[in-house]
């Protein structure tokens, strides 16, 4: 009923020529949150698949940073492994590098405003048990596309 009314006394208002204020608002999304961008590279160690690292945006903190994951059958089988992490951009110097082990499923680097460089650009990369071969997630340019390829690691074979 209440919308039928103020359907209505709209209708009104626009039909007798009343000009009514409106108050202007900024609008937020009330949600806000973290996901992969861009395509994500595969490590393979020791010929066995050793997991994933992606780009991560986190729209909450306008920041950006690496993830990886491992694959459960590497982690029961090279307990101790450790992966490097690293968010970087080939536009600025700054980055965020990180090492983990095994004992944890996920490992994340911490977060760098992702309005760091100029072009807007990052890419995330991993190497596992200090393999000189890294593998990188796609270049991602935050106008919204790939700049560049991801590559998968085949190091330490």
């Amino acid at each position: 009923m209440r919308t039928k009314i103020a359907v209505i006394a709209a209708t009104a208002i626009t039909l007798t020529g009343l000009a009514i204020p409106v108050a202007s608002a900024t609008v937020r999304s009330a949600s806000c949150g973290k996901m992969s961008i861009g395509q994500p590279g595969n490590v393979h160690v020791w010929g066995e698949y050793a997991g994933q690292v992606e780009q991560i945006y986190d729209s909450c903190a306008d920041a950006v940073s690496a993830h990886w994951q491992w694959s459960t059958q590497f982690q029961n089988d090279h307990a101790g492994a450790t992966v490097t992490l690293r968010i970087s951009s080939p536009y600025t110097v700054a980055s965020v590098t990180t090492t983990g082990w095994t004992s944890s499923k996920n490992v994340d680097t911490g977060g760098l405003a992702h309005g760091i460089p100029t072009p807007d650009a990052w890419q995330a990369s991993a190497t596992v048990a200090g393999c000189s071969d890294w593998a990188k997630g796609s270049l991602w340019w935050y106008g919204g596309q790939d700049w560049g390829q991801q590559h998968d690691s085949w190091g330490c074979n």
